[in-house]
């Protein structure tokens, strides 16, 4: 593991030296640590061996320790010291150096932490010109103190073994252009810190496996080949410690879980001596598991992955990568085939094969100089797009020219947006409008142009919510899923001639939109977009709506007129953050007093289960919206206690399993390595082995040859024997963790996927219930809406369902609500952007609160855009290169060409003066007189 952390003044640096660096993070008789001097300006300072504090601390404060002179040439008091890169060997390793103390190990371990120190050396930059100018230069020299440690901090008094190096990169950097130290810019270091990271597991486990030790490639990196997790786990009490706090603070993003280990630390106190340790240490192991640490340097330094290559490992960083976003960074793609690669190739062996290939296109940015790449399948995917755009501009009659609007509700841009639509000559036409326009109030009239004119029209959404639940709820009845068409041929058969509406088409992949456009081009259908490119993209890759507007050449009908919000102040809030202007819009909430601080996450929760709990008991049409699903967990924990004490719920729960998706891509879910003992496997395609749709199966473990064995889950029955489970048909399944959950009798339930209830009533993924009651088996009564009419059966077994208190914001798209509260802490992370808060906040009609524990950070974390680059943008900057590179290749062979042609020619010329001066030669030679 790799953590980046920040040491914000020359005075914390030095404290941090004293308690952190320099001893150890459990005190035992060989407490003091010695730090090493790395990198290249280490050297340029003269600076070799041992770390002294006092040149430490002089880096720290920008002063050259060979000269006592001013470093950098900004010097102010907010100046940062320093970074601190700390990196982890995997738990099995620390603890195996821990019992034996092989010697092999460190060594290995502290090769390894340099080699990849080396490389973030080499990519490390500095800020260049200021503002709109401001770029990033490499400067590739720093000067960094490493520090190794060997325990974690105690929980209960005992710590864990914990092998670890602290590399304290100083915040200077000798800028060779101008002549001058500047301050390190690590912004696009820390951004591609799991790369790093892979790099780093990359060279521990080939180094181990040269010294004689097995490895084993898991979720995450690795860990020494035949140790459990079960075994490994009794090693990772500290690790368990931040996943717990990390939990209640609704904490998902791992950099800000690694953050927190460094801000929950126990305080360093004076324990047992290192034979202590060790005894009670191996108390936790039976003595299996002890021969089994003793005998690890004799399990063969090789791993039970065979055949894998670099070819075979970008394949698979390629597929995973590009599965849910049309370009990447370079670096995460080599990331991520280093992961696959662990134990079997090589870091110079994968970027050799990088090199070679031809299917990648790249572009630099021109600010970080970080590369980003795309292939030429999803290039290829946005060419056919736009082809069948433009091919089908103006190409058909109108649908229905002389409708006249029946509706004399809908306000003028509405009108026209329907007229639009009527007279198109296009095969696929757009209409864009912002949250709340009145987009489906506008189809709706479509609609029924589209009917009179004799051709009939189907609607469909990507999500069931959208679709079986908005546009059902609005009046189009047979509405459904976009992939359910996409499955059905009889359906797709009564589109014949027809208009298809695409709803929420922002949300719609390259790929899915391709396959729409295919079956429309098939059943000589038009097709009618609908939807907003400035709210949540979609979770396959690529944008369609927005590639589809801006090359298809299409003239989209715009609705801009907000109807949802009720009130002045909301509505203008609303309509500045549609625009983009997202600093108007918050300070339009924030003067209502919409944002609403609060000191910590414990406080938010509390908060924001009163509101709702005071809002349900009034009856109000409310809505929870948490950027992540750890905060809407939090919320949730809340938000039922709450309703317990009012009574609102009964006081009993009663425990039930269900299913949380892995959410794995479909190359992860070809790879053993991501499954684990307990995890379940669901189908919603048949597949050969037996395996049925709707069927829900227990990973059991592993045979010999690596094979995932899962095990029907079959309620009051015996577990029937291990299969293997077909990876290579990943389409067809679904990966889950179990997680235990209480239900009350009136607690709020959300289905997670779609199905079928005991009666054989469909089941909406994302549609919400409430709890009515049990029945003697010990099923869910449940009913839709507020009055306890229509009740159904949930079997006790039906897994795919949690608690409905909160959604999250792209799950809230679409939806219209009298209140809705947001949950936005300082722990979003990267799930706060721009597009998130305009959809968060745009869903209540009269009311709306924002909560959070920062209002500073809020604010720039939703400044922040998640648009994506196209593949075509990098194709484009990748041609631009390619073109230069051959005009520069053809000058040099014209230049070669000039240049041999005038060697040729100066060749001849001297070779004709050479003969004339020898005939001249010869002639004064006869001519001369004899001696």
């Amino acid at each position: 593991m790799l953590r980046i952390t920040v040491s914000k003044s020359a005075k914390a640096a030095s404290k941090y030296f004293d308690e952190g660096l320099s001893r150890q993070d459990y005190y035992s008789e060989k407490n003091e640590i010695q730090g090493k001097w790395h990198g290249k300006l280490s050297e340029g300072f003269n600076l070799r061996g041992e770390v002294k504090k006092e040149d430490f601390e002089k880096l720290a404060s920008n002063i050259n320790p060979a000269t006592d002179e001013q470093l950098n040439v900004r010097d102010s008091e907010s100046r940062r010291a320093g970074y601190d890169f700390t990196f982890s060997a995997p738990k099995s390793v620390s603890m195996i150096y821990s019992l034996t103390g092989d010697k092999e190990i460190l060594a290995a371990f502290e090769k390894s932490v340099q080699s990849s120190m080396m490389e973030i050396e080499k990519d490390m930059q500095t800020q260049k010109g200021q503002g709109n100018d401001k770029e990033y230069q490499l400067t590739s020299n720093i000067a960094y103190a490493a520090f190794t440690h060997f325990n974690a901090r105690p929980v209960d008094g005992i710590p864990d073994p914990h092998l670890h190096q602290h590399c304290y990169v100083f915040n200077t950097t000798k800028n060779e252009e101008k002549d001058r130290f500047q301050a390190i810019e690590v912004g696009t270091v820390k951004s591609n810190a799991p790369y790093y990271e892979a790099l780093f597991h990359s060279h521990l486990a080939n180094n181990l496996q040269e010294i004689g030790y097995g490895i084993e490639r898991d979720e995450n990196n690795f860990q020494i080949k035949g140790f459990s997790k079960e075994t490994v786990d009794k090693f990772s009490n500290r690790t368990r410690e931040i996943e717990d706090k990390a939990q209640e603070l609704g904490i998902t993003y791992s950099e800000d879980k690694s953050a927190l280990g460094a801000k929950t630390r126990a305080d360093k106190s004076k324990g047992l001596s290192n034979q202590e340790l060790e005894k009670k240490w191996l108390e936790r192991l039976t003595n299996a598991e002890k021969e089994q640490v003793f005998s690890a340097k004799n399990g063969g330094g090789d791993t039970d992955d065979k055949g894998l290559n670099a070819a075979q490992a970008i394949d698979y960083a390629l597929s995973h990568a590009l599965e849910r976003q049309s370009t990447i960074s370079e670096k995460r793609m080599l990331g991520e085939a280093l992961k696959r690669g662990i134990g079997q190739v090589s870091a110079d062996e994968i970027k050799r094969e990088y090199g070679i290939r031809k299917d990648i296109l790249s572009k630099t940015d021109q600010r970080t100089k970080d590369k980003i790449i795309t292939t030429r399948e999803a290039l290829d995917e946005e060419k056919k797009l736009i082809h069948s755009v433009r091919a089908g501009r103006g190409n058909h009659e109108p649908i229905n020219k002389s409708y006249e609007v029946q509706n004399k509700q809908l306000s003028d841009e509405q009108a026209h947006a329907v007229n639009h639509a009527l007279n198109s000559r296009d095969f696929i036409t757009i209409i864009t409008g912002g949250a709340g326009t009145g987009k489906t109030w506008s189809i709706k009239e479509v609609a029924q142009g589209v009917e009179a004119s004799g051709k009939s029209f189907h609607a469909f959404a990507p999500s069931a919510d959208a679709s079986r639940g908005v546009q059902r709820e609005e009046g189009f009845k047979d509405a459904t899923t976009i992939a359910a068409l996409l499955q059905d041929e009889k359906l797709q058969s009564k589109i014949k001639d027809g208009v298809m509406w695409i709803d929420e088409s922002g949300m719609v992949g390259n790929k899915t939109m391709n396959q729409l456009i295919d079956v429309a081009k098939n059943q000589n259908a038009r097709i009618l977009l609908t939807g907003d490119t400035k709210q949540h993209n979609s979770v396959e890759r690529g944008d369609a709506m927005r590639i589809i507007q801006d090359y298809g050449g299409t003239m989209p009908a715009f609705i801009k007129k907000i109807h949802r919000q009720k009130t002045d102040q909301y509505k203008s809030a609303v309509k500045h953050l549609s625009e983009g202007k997202v600093e108007k819009g918050y300070e339009k909430l924030d003067k209502m007093g919409a944002i609403k601080e609060v000191v910590d996450m414990n406080s938010l929760k509390t908060q924001v289960a009163s509101e709702y709990a005071d809002a349900a008991h009034k009856k109000e049409n409310i809505l929870v919206v948490a950027t992540t699903h750890a905060q809407g967990a939090e919320a949730t924990k809340a938000i039922r206690h709450k309703l317990k004490e009012q009574g609102a719920l009964e006081m009993k729960d009663k425990a039930f399993t269900i299913h949380k998706d892995k959410s794995y891509t479909e190359a992860q879910k070809q790879d053993s390595a991501n499954f684990q003992k307990g995890m379940s496997i669901q189908f919603h395609q048949n597949a050969a082995g037996g395996f049925k749709r709707g069927s829900t199966y227990d990973v059991m473990g592993f045979d010999k040859k690596g094979n995932v064995l899962v095990s029907a889950a079959v309620a009051n029955e015996k577990k029937t024997e291990s299969m293997v489970l077909p990876l290579k048909h990943s389409q067809r399944f679904s990966v889950y963790e179990k997680q235990e959950i209480g239900l009350a009798i009136g607690d709020k339930i959300r289905i997670t996927k779609n199905g079928m209830s005991n009666e054989k009533k469909r089941l909406n993924n994302g549609e919400i219930m409430t709890v009515h009651g049990f029945d003697k088996g010990g099923n869910v009564l449940a009913f839709k809406g507020d009055k306890a009419k229509n009740i159904i059966t949930l079997d006790k077994d039906y897994r795919n369902m949690t608690h409905g208190y909160y959604t999250t914001s792209p799950a809230s798209q679409g939806k219209s609500v009298d209140k809705v509260i947001v949950m936005q802490s300082s722990a979003s992370g990267k799930a706060s952007s721009k597009e998130q808060f305009y959809v968060s906040a745009s869903r209540g009609k009269f009311s709306i609160s924002v909560y959070t524990d920062d209002k500073q950070y809020l604010l720039k974390s939703v400044k922040q855009s998640t648009t994506r680059t196209t593949a075509m943008e990098v194709a484009a900057a990748s041609e631009n290169m390619r073109d230069k590179y051959k005009r520069k290749e053809n000058i040099f062979k014209v230049a070669v060409s000039k240049s041999k042609d005038m060697w040729h020619k100066s060749k001849e010329y001297i070779g004709n003066v050479n003969q004339k001066i020898m005939s001249n030669v010869k002639q004064i030679s006869r001519s001369a007189p004899a001696k």
